[in-house]
């Protein structure tokens, strides 16, 4: 007679094996894609034999697809949660919590995002799936709400898990502050009656690519609405953090004025600020997405130079960004 200590031993080593297939299958997946990959090479790494993977999943493509059906749903962390905005806050920590471990379901999750080879019937197959989920049923309830963008709801979950990794990873790269997790809620989320889906995307894109243009030990990072005059911080460190952030709350020419004032020589001062005239800016773009200006300060009795990178995003936006001072020699 089997007896109850045993039958629990089996659950145990099946939830192991099981794991274990699972893992394994992640990693050679996202290594190797859809077609390249196979059940041999899932099995050696999981230490278990090949038909055991068929009695459990019957299939490569079903393999394939319980792993997206679990990352895609969430199925392992989500449990019950009351909203859509729960569901995306809880993705976002866990994107950033597997982009840290350099985890292989980052690597799968782009790899799934990017692939070329998956069959048709298998990308259906997902889609049928997802649209079963609780996510999928909340993405459709806010919409019917108005309170996000519209589109198929795997599509606007897709768009927004691309956006999200691609985001987080850039900063890790460059050693930049991560977006709080509204920042990313901003993507599906209604901040207004007519910001509709695709001007929702693009800011959001132009706010990726933004990324690439700056590099790990700019002290400062703004953006700036040129006709508003607006300006957001998008990173802010150093000794004038506090300055930089009450001077630039007043809008885009006070904060040209009295940085002008703070920094630059006297004689200079109209010249800097004639840089940024919306006339200048545009001439300067129509040769070149970015460019830098570069002048003299004084601080603190001392003379430095300092060089700004600018760079455009749109007719309307423009990114500055800005070292430490660097003391002449």
């Amino acid at each position: 007679m089997t007896t109850y200590n045993e039958n629990n031993q089996k659950v145990l080593q099946r939830h192991d094996s099981n794991k274990r297939i699972i893992d394994a299958a992640i990693d050679v997946f996202s290594n190797n894609g859809f077609a390249n990959s196979t059940l041999a090479n899932i099995a050696r790494i999981a230490n278990v034999s090949p038909s055991l993977i068929v009695q459990r999943y019957e299939s490569k493509e079903k393999l394939y697809l319980e792993i997206v059906f679990q990352l895609t749903t969430l199925k392992e962390i989500l449990k019950d949660s009351s909203s859509l905005e729960n569901s995306l806050l809880t993705l976002i920590e866990e994107v950033k919590k597997n982009i840290l471990l350099d985890s292989p379901k980052i690597r799968f999750y782009s790899m799934l995002l990017g692939a070329k080879d998956t069959p048709k019937s298998l990308i259906d197959g997902i889609e049928e799936a997802f649209n079963q989920s609780v996510l999928s049923k909340q993405i459709i309830k806010a919409q019917k709400e108005e309170k996000i963008i519209y589109g198929e709801p795997y599509q606007v979950y897709l768009t927004f898990l691309k956006a999200t990794i691609d985001t987080i990873s850039r900063c890790y790269q460059c050693s930049l502050q991560v977006p709080d997790n509204q920042w990313f809620l901003g993507l599906v989320h209604y901040k207004q009656e007519n910001d509709r889906s695709e001007n929702k995307h693009q800011a959001f894109l132009e706010r990726v690519d933004m990324i690439d243009y700056f590099v790990a030990d700019y002290s400062y990072i703004f953006s700036i609405n040129l006709s508003n005059e607006e300006m957001k911080i998008y990173q802010l460190n150093g000794q004038d953090r506090q300055w930089n952030i009450d001077i630039s709350s007043l809008g885009f020419s006070s904060y040209k004025y009295c940085y002008a004032k703070k920094y630059i020589e006297t004689d200079q001062q109209k010249q800097f600020m004639d840089n940024f005239t919306k006339e200048n800016l545009d001439n300067k773009f129509k040769k070149h997405k970015v460019f830098y200006i570069q002048h003299p300060i004084t601080r603190n009795n001392k003379q430095y130079t300092h060089q700004i990178k600018v760079v455009k995003i749109n007719d309307e936006t423009i990114m500055i960004g800005g070292h430490d001072f660097k003391e002449n020699q």
